[in-house]
């Protein structure tokens, strides 16, 4: 269920979250929103095969350090990951 896990990751929060956008809330921009403003240093990564480029980069905008679309790419996933986590701080 996506509200217990957004329960969950505003009570113990992680370096980082990586939520496909087809689970409510995190379909929602407002959910990577009170992501970001709750925990400020957590890097989110929001994915999608359903979204358009537009709803894609308003993710980002409102949030998500990274958007990806399906299907994913392994390697991409790995180096974005390790990117993100490089600047955790």
């Amino acid at each position: 269920d996506g509200n217990q896990a957004l329960k969950f990751i505003l009570n113990r929060p992680p370096d980082l979250v990586i939520s496909d956008l087809s689970i409510q809330p995190f379909g929602e921009a407002s959910a990577f929103d009170q992501l970001r403003r709750a925990l400020p240093s957590t890097k989110i990564i929001a994915v999608s095969g359903a979204f358009s480029q537009e709803q894609m980069k308003m993710m980002s905008v409102t949030g998500a350090d990274a958007v990806l679309g399906k299907p994913l790419n392994p390697d991409q996933v790995l180096r974005i990951i390790g990117e993100l986590l490089s600047r955790v701080g």
